[in-house]
């Protein structure tokens, strides 16, 4: 990695700005320590398509490293990296989608360890920091429905599977939490429907297989 990087790196020290964008995307492959710090050093370019190549290639790290980076980066994108974005693709001030798919699965692994803590209100706040950055990922409106649910919000957590199961048909673990959420409200029929077609959409679902058992044998008991 170290003969991949060092070269790229020499190159990058005397580029102009126009070419300083794609070496940076190369540093991402042989991922050194040192090609690290060179990308870091980039976020604070003068050149705004420099700091953007430079989120990007954050955003593509094989590792977990620069997660701290991005998280920042998420905080403060209106001052720093979507207008950087912004300025280097005139008239696409979204973010880049792998730059959001990483932010969002960040700001879920921390959503994890607040829901695990049983500390809901922090947990919250994180999924849905991550699902307005993965507004397509099923299992984000999963987990966020979860912790409306823990803290009580069931009008909300029916609201997030619903569009979870929008999003994804066929994503059982929504199926089987909007059940679990139907018999917490006492809406016995409700749940047996919703399980009934968690079945329907995988057979295998073994764990549906089970409440659907349990909820039968207290009707019949």
């Amino acid at each position: 990695p170290e003969k991949q990087a060092g070269p790229v790196q020499n190159a990058l020290a005397g580029a102009p700005a126009d070419a300083r964008p794609s070496l940076l995307r190369l540093l991402a492959t042989p991922a050194t320590p040192g090609a690290l710090e060179s990308v870091r050093a980039a976020l604070k370019d003068q050149d705004a398509g420099v700091r953007a190549a430079a989120v990007q290639t954050l955003s593509e790290w094989p590792d977990a490293t620069p997660a701290e980076e991005l998280l920042v980066l998420a905080r403060t994108l209106p001052d720093a990296g979507q207008k950087a974005a912004a300025e280097a693709q005139p008239g696409q001030g979204a973010l880049d989608p792998f730059i959001k798919g990483k932010l969002a699965n960040q700001h879920a692994a921390l959503a994890d360890i607040y829901f695990d803590l049983s500390l809901y209100d922090e947990a919250t706040d994180e999924y849905r920091k991550a699902v307005g950055l993965g507004k397509s990922f099923a299992d984000l409106h999963t987990k966020l429905a979860i912790a409306h649910r823990e803290q009580g919000d069931f009008d909300e957590a029916l609201k997030q599977f619903q569009a979870a199961m929008t999003i994804n048909a066929k994503y059982v673990p929504a199926y089987l939490h909007l059940g679990i959420t139907h018999y917490k409200l006492g809406q016995i029929d409700e749940a047996t429907k919703v399980w009934e077609k968690a079945l329907e959409v995988n057979p295998d679902a073994k764990t549906v297989r089970v409440y659907l058992e349990f909820i039968r044998n207290r009707k019949d008991s």
